[in-house]
């Protein structure tokens, strides 16, 4: 291996390594992220089930073949699926993303074919195979690859559980894991020094109870952002200190149910106007209208007639940007900011 060398620090400060963002189709958005997603390091987004990160994720995958001039990084991607058994719902909800974004960009000559062809999925289904496919198959794809994107969705749901083992000891077993943890997280660093790529991880939230004392000398991402309507819990990024160490930009999507004035009661269930097909059960409607609730990152979500959803993004931290909050919706072609 050839060893590195001394480079000025005025080449490396303008290095597009360091000064390409990412864009997610949504200037409001774009502006939050100060550009879009960073192009080095690991950017998580973390968030209870139909908070919107996969499908930031999905629309990242889009994105990211896009030309520089676009936003785009020019490349492909590669999808490391493990939030659920089957890929089959995330991609079918890449494929409606794709439509819409093929007719966006059809002057570039996109069409939903080609696009879905240039995003690579390999099923995750536990720790070891997370381990053995990051140390060879992905590094021996992005090196015959145009890829400019390595997304995993998600690291909650494979570390959370994993290495649960009544024989051992709850410390032993913590040890192990955080020594996994820091392994992927080193690995996906040296994927995108190596290879040019941006990172993107999602992950999963977990409860944690708080002291009064303990809610004064908690993060101000979590007495804000992550602070339940109790006041005494905070919603917060699984896997605890360990992994948060490893993450250069963390994301925080939270989402809220808010009654709709003058809605009709549920025991008077009414078709919701919006996307796709709808089918009514009782008195809730299935529906596929992300923006009242309908299609969740577990395809099986549910929204009520009185009800609708608020989503907000919040910056928890950055090595770029302040910590800031912003609202944003889904529609049937993606995220878009609200301007407040």
């Amino acid at each position: 291996m050839t060893p590195p060398r001394p480079v000025p620090a005025s080449i490396l400060l303008c290095s597009p390594a360091h000064t390409r963002k990412l864009s997610l189709g949504c200037p409001s958005l774009d502006r939050f992220l100060g550009g879009g997603i960073d192009h080095g390091g690991i950017t998580e987004v973390a968030g209870e089930a139909g908070s919107g990160k996969t499908q930031l994720a999905l629309q990242l995958m889009l994105h990211v073949q896009l030309p520089h001039g676009r936003g785009g990084l020019g490349g492909g991607a590669v999808y490391l699926h493990s939030d659920h058994a089957s890929y089959v719902p995330a991609l079918n909800r890449l494929r409606t993303l794709a439509e819409a974004f093929a007719r966006a960009h059809a002057a570039l000559g996109a069409t939903v074919d080609r696009l879905m062809d240039q995003v690579s999925v390999v099923q995750i289904d536990d720790v070891d195979t997370l381990a053995s496919v990051l140390q060879h198959d992905v590094p021996a794809f992005l090196a015959e690859k145009q890829v400019r994107l390595v997304v995993l969705d998600s690291i909650g749901a494979l570390f959370r559980h994993a290495g649960d083992d009544a024989g051992r000891s709850r410390a032993s077993q913590q040890a192990e894991r955080a020594q996994q943890l820091f392994a992927v997280a080193a690995r996906l660093k040296s994927l995108s020094d190596r290879f040019n790529v941006a990172v993107v991880v999602t992950n999963q939230v977990t409860d944690k109870p708080l002291s009064a004392s303990g809610l004064a000398s908690a993060p101000a991402y979590e007495r804000g952002a992550c602070r339940l309507a109790d006041g005494a819990s905070v919603r917060v990024p699984a896997l605890g200190v360990g992994w948060a160490h490893c993450v250069n930009t963390r994301l925080i999507l939270t989402r809220h149910e808010v009654s709709v004035p003058g809605a009709p009661s549920a025991a008077s269930p009414v078709v919701v106007g919006g996307l796709g097909a709808k089918r009514k059960h009782s008195s809730l409607e299935w529906s596929d209208d992300v923006r009242v609730g309908g299609w969740e990152e577990s395809s099986q979500a549910y929204c009520s007639p009185s009800t609708s959803t608020t989503r907000t993004a919040h910056i928890a931290w950055s090595p770029r940007l302040p910590g800031r909050s912003m609202r944003f919706e889904v529609r049937d072609d993606g995220l878009h900011g609200i301007a407040s």
